[in-house]
């Protein structure tokens, strides 16, 4: 297990070349990585998280199971990329740690104002998963401030070690019938929970139209 980082100014294209002649078995683009970052924060239940990830032509799935009591599901529709491919036919599945793919993405910061790309590359089972990261605005060291506008893209080329995936809980979280719904703001509910006293073992919810 292991990360490699290699930054430069290097234009993206020109970084993405090393990899045309490879076959790739799947790859993605996100145009935003602080969104994709925003999003998988979500499943960083501790920091050392390990998220299983399973890619097929439907999507990305992110799944993060917490001592086999809380598990955690986050997909991700093709259409939330600018690009999305996938091998025909083909499905792969792999564990990786949470924390450091959250780090990678967060690499050159990246904001609505200021927005960074991402580059997802797989060769297929028991290989690295490769980030290429662009910060188009970025300025290499030693280029002015009044020459920044000109200047030539900053490039991350990183390699992340994979896992095989372990086997989760199927929860079963739509096969069973919903006979109460709720939908509320999650930081009320956050709030409402503080107020509890956190030496109990357990918490019960009620739902009931008479409360």
């Amino acid at each position: 297990q292991g990360i490699k980082f290699t930054v430069g100014n290097t234009p993206q294209s020109e970084s993405e070349e090393g990899f045309t002649n490879v076959e790739i078995a799947f790859s993605c683009k996100h145009d935003k990585t602080h969104i994709l970052h925003q999003l998988l924060s979500t499943l960083l239940v501790k920091k050392d998280t390990q998220a299983n990830v399973k890619i097929t032509a439907q999507g990305i799935k992110f799944t993060v199971d917490d001592s086999k009591i809380m598990q955690i599901n986050l997909a991700l529709k093709p259409d939330d990329f600018q690009e999305y491919y996938i091998a025909e036919k083909d499905s792969f599945e792999f564990r990786i740690p949470l924390a450091e793919f959250l780090e990678c993405l967060n690499l050159f910061g990246g904001s609505i104002s200021h927005p960074t790309s991402v580059h997802i590359l797989y060769m297929g089972p028991g290989t690295s998963l490769i980030m290429v990261l662009t910060d188009p605005g970025a300025s290499p060291v030693g280029v002015t401030t009044a020459t920044a506008a000109s200047s030539t893209a900053v490039t991350a080329d990183i390699s992340m070690s994979t896992m095989p995936a372990e086997d989760v809980l199927n929860f079963d979280f739509r096969g069973c019938p919903i006979p109460d719904k709720v939908i509320m703001q999650s930081a009320s509910l956050k709030e409402a929970l503080n107020e509890l006293d956190w030496s109990s073992s357990h918490v019960n919810f009620t739902l009931s139209p008479d409360l």
